[in-house]
């Protein structure tokens, strides 16, 4: 499937980006009534179909993942069409990935009949044939029924939804392209039965998250990189991002944290929130800068909290032209692109300050996370 994805990147950036074109969050509470929404709190319609996922460049997904107590990790998505098809008709499918801790996968892409896919607009009700993601911003049931797999799961939120501000990046002088992006559940119980190839049904219980993603237009071109990580530390709830827009886009940069204590969020908008990186080494096999060490910074009078991401290992370095077919590997080196994703674990940490004292010991746990090239590296 990212073999197949890259394609349309490598058209896209032999067109080129002809003028420097503007990016910016949308953050006030005029931007907010544009789109319908109320700053500060989230509505279930907002997790419902926010496309017409008929219409050319749109695209749309709901994804759900989760961390097992026996140390197996799961993900489904629901989307209205693959990566590489924005530009083309509703093709819904649905992907189920399941890592077991001795090492075994089970995979499955299923493409679904149009005919059979249904949304509803009021809130999150996703039905692809007998495949169903539904829920109400709180409780959510996610079913798969294939022969050599089921799935009946029950994610209930522990954290508020969550949105940075008006949760969409506009790029273009007339805000005409944009990404956005809903947590409806940055961290859950999840809980239910799998039924695996072997036939057996097993009872599973753990972690969950749960986000939706919409836009309408491709993020290449759009977005140049951006580092991404979720993690659950001591008592804090914490989603860290810091996304840099292509040099098309003006190359802006945009920090988003939130940090929740249960429902008592610490942080929640890209307000006083500043970002750096440090140990700062050129991965050998990608050619990118790569961070050690990631630090999101919330300061508001007198009151901060610091998030940071120390790397002990590398889980993935992968050259997104390898991926490509050989006469298309070639056009993408002649276009320049040299794109690649990258996966990290470590350690994180959270801690909570007011007036310089801290106000909690300081939480330390185990994460993994990312960071995706998709422009040229400097």
């Amino acid at each position: 499937m990212l073999q197949r994805s890259l394609v349309p990147l490598v058209v896209a950036l032999l067109a080129g980006c002809a003028t420097i074109q503007p990016s910016r969050a949308l953050v006030t509470e005029a931007e907010h009534r544009a789109l319908g929404l109320t700053p500060n709190r989230i509505e279930p319609w907002e997790d419902g179909l926010r496309t017409d996922p008929s219409a050319s460049g749109t695209y749309e997904w709901w994804y759900l993942d989760g961390h097992l107590d026996d140390g197996s990790t799961l993900v489904v998505v629901f989307f209205t069409k693959p990566i590489d098809g924005a530009a083309g008709p509703l093709k819904p499918m649905v992907r189920v990935d399941l890592d077991r801790p001795d090492g075994t996968k089970f995979t499955r892409l299923i493409e679904i009949d149009p005919s059979n896919f249904s949304a509803s607009k009021e809130r999150c009700d996703v039905r692809m044939g007998p495949h169903r993601f539904e829920g109400d911003l709180h409780r959510y049931s996610i079913s798969i029924a294939l022969p050599d797999f089921a799935a009946q799961l029950t994610l209930t939120g522990e954290v508020q939804p969550w949105r940075p501000s008006a949760g969409v990046i506009t790029f273009g002088a007339k805000d005409e392209k944009y990404f956005a992006w809903l947590p409806a559940v940055p961290h859950g119980k999840l809980e239910g039965t799998l039924k695996v190839e072997d036939g057996a049904t097993l009872e599973v219980r753990g972690t969950g998250y749960h986000d939706h993603n919409w836009g309408n237009a491709s993020l290449v071109g759009l977005v140049h990189d951006w580092y991404w990580g979720r993690a659950h530390v001591g008592p804090y709830s914490v989603i860290a991002a810091y996304i840099t827009a292509e040099q098309g886009y003006s190359a802006n940069h945009f920090p988003l944290l939130l940090v929740a204590k249960g429902d008592d969020v610490l942080v929640g908008n890209s307000s006083h929130v500043t970002f750096s990186s440090s140990d700062v080494a050129i991965d050998e096999k990608t050619a990118k800068p790569v961070a050690s060490k990631l630090t999101w910074d919330f300061n508001d009078a007198g009151k901060r909290v610091r998030v940071s991401f120390d790397r002990k290992k590398t889980l993935v370095e992968l050259p997104l032209v390898e991926q490509l077919p050989g006469f298309m590997r070639f056009l993408a080196r002649l276009s320049g692109f040299d794109g690649a994703y990258h996966r990290f674990t470590g350690e994180v940490s959270v801690e909570v300050l007011e007036n310089d004292q801290r106000v909690d010991e300081q939480h330390h746990d185990a994460a993994v996370w990312e960071l995706m090239y998709l422009g040229h590296a400097p």
